[in-house]
């Protein structure tokens, strides 16, 4: 049996006037006329270990005493997935015969606001600062692997409109907690 897997992101939409997410929304609509049974995951932000290269903590984390930067005002809601468990996802979505098969939202356990996240994982005593949106938009002008796009995606809720969890049985995976992985993995 053959079947395609697209990792995608909350909100892609072919109309939308973000450009990252219209592409992804673009990439879901041609998965869909390979006439291949497929699977599109739209996930949330994505963490890993800290010493990986690719998805971390290491924005957001600071020694005791550090500041993190945070883009916006820091209330944008975040859910998490840890890049194991989003693994997990795709392996089950492209392995298993039984794995439902269409578009799924997927994402962490727990919801925080970004702020709540940044002090979650970090030691106590941290300063947090915030970058407002249009600064930030600024700041891409200036360099340029710092997209609108991106800002705009950093600057948004990155949450599941379902129950991550219920998604995540559904491909036969348990889903971790942002807290309690930092616990594990932050070396202050």
């Amino acid at each position: 049996m053959q079947r395609l897997v697209l990792l995608s992101y909350i909100g892609a939409d072919p109309a939308a006037d973000n450009p990252y997410l219209q592409t992804k929304g673009q990439a879901e609509r041609l998965v869909d006329t390979t006439g291949v049974a497929s699977v599109v995951l739209r996930s949330t932000f994505v963490y890993g270990d800290a010493d990986d290269i690719g998805p971390s903590f290491a924005t957001y984390q600071t020694r005791p005493g550090g500041t993190v930067w945070v883009l916006g005002d820091g209330r944008q809601r975040i859910a998490p997935i840890h890049v194991d468990d989003l693994a997990d996802l795709i392996v089950a979505a492209a392995l298993n015969p039984a794995a439902p098969a269409g578009t799924f939202e997927v994402g962490g356990p727990t919801v925080y606001t970004l702020d709540g996240f940044v002090r979650r994982i970090n030691p106590p005593r941290i300063t947090v600062r915030h970058l407002p949106a249009p600064s930030a938009r600024l700041l891409a002008h200036l360099l340029p692997q710092v997209t609108q796009a991106l800002i705009d995606v950093l600057t948004r809720d990155s949450v599941t409109d379902g129950d991550p969890k219920e998604t995540a049985e559904r491909f036969g995976v348990t889903l971790h907690d942002a807290a309690s992985a930092a616990a594990r993995e932050v070396t202050p």
